[in-house]
């Protein structure tokens, strides 16, 4: 087979896995051929196995969704971020589908050739992924693939919830809009009817999950960005807050590295401390990540946050002298 038709053939490929819609006569004139040409490669697509199918009402062709082709035109160092990305930061505990994961490593990880195999081996065997306590999203794997598909086909879905918020078991009917990675676990963002909102809900506490023929269409003007505002990680509180710490010189540093929140800026002080401040929307989520700096940060606006932190610190103090736990 020419060069010139292999390149043609995967076009045609390309095009029917687009999601978009071709007649016959479409397809030739995308691929520059005649309309007999054109069956004679949908004939080698079949003899193949690429299974394409014809839409009678639509005069109209197109692949099954889940047929995948190989692809390994692949740089050394792409073919190792992908090993490094599916056998050392997915983990059991972090990606519901790392099963899945791990398979299609192992089948990219055979096509290589055998030099490049034994680097990919040697870097991995030289890297080690320690993630922090985690909800376990093996135990989500089916919740996770049926909301990522019906998120894909914008298909509604019930679901029964176990709303801690609530106190209790609820039933929506969800529209999958997001879904999400934050806080050590996986959520998802969408639209509640049981809410009449867009609400998140953790996929841990989703007790079932059932994908339906109704679909719903995508709000185009919705993200996250904006659905999340300025709340320190998730749950904005309705009240934006100027937020002023001080951290010692002993962890000033290591504050300074990492990106906290999207405002946020810092000040370094001759005296190896540094300021903090960032504009929050509420201050629930971030008592608890001042906390755990303990005596290294102090507080110096807003003085309700100063207030709730000395609180905290205080019950803290009486719990360790206490005798016996209060009722």
């Amino acid at each position: 087979m020419s060069t010139h038709r292999v390149h043609r053939l995967l076009r045609l490929i390309s095009l029917l896995q687009s999601g978009e819609s071709f007649t016959a006569e479409q397809l030739a004139e995308e691929l520059g051929v005649s309309r007999r040409t054109f069956f004679r490669d949908l004939n080698v697509l079949e003899l193949a196995g690429v299974p394409y199918h014809y839409q009678g009402k639509q005069r109209t062709y197109a692949i099954e969704p889940s047929f995948l082709v190989s692809s390994l035109s692949l740089t050394r160092d792409e073919a190792i971020a992908l090993l490094l990305a599916a056998q050392r930061f997915a983990s059991p505990e972090s990606l519901p589908v790392y099963e899945a994961a791990n398979r299609a490593a192992a089948k990219l990880e055979s096509g290589f050739p055998p030099t490049v195999r034994e680097l990919s081996r040697a870097t991995l065997d030289g890297v080690t992924v320690k993630l922090p306590p985690l909800v376990d999203a093996g135990r989500i794997e089916e919740v996770f693939t049926k909301m990522h598909r019906a998120l894909a086909e914008r298909r509604k879905v019930r679901m029964q919830y176990d709303s801690y918020f609530e106190g209790r078991a609820v039933e929506t009917l969800a529209s999958p809009y997001r879904i999400l990675f934050e806080n050590r676990a996986w959520y998802l963002v969408g639209h509640s009817s049981l809410h009449g909102e867009t609400r998140t809900f953790k996929l841990d506490r989703i007790t079932s999950a059932e994908p339906l023929e109704e679909r719903f269409e995508p709000d185009p003007d919705f993200s996250l960005d904006d659905y999340f505002g300025l709340a320190w990680r998730m749950i904005p509180e309705g009240k934006v807050y100027h937020v002023r710490l001080r951290f010692l010189p002993k962890v000033a540093g290591n504050v300074e590295e990492i990106s906290w929140h999207k405002t946020q800026r810092f000040t370094a002080e001759p005296d190896g401390s540094c300021i903090f401040e960032a504009e929050v929307d509420g201050l629930g989520e971030i008592t608890w990540w001042i906390l755990g700096y303990g005596d290294q940060v102090i507080v110096e606006e807003p003085p309700e946050l100063r207030d709730r932190i000395g609180r905290i610190a205080a019950n803290m103090c009486r719990l360790a002298d206490a005798t016996e736990l209060p009722p």
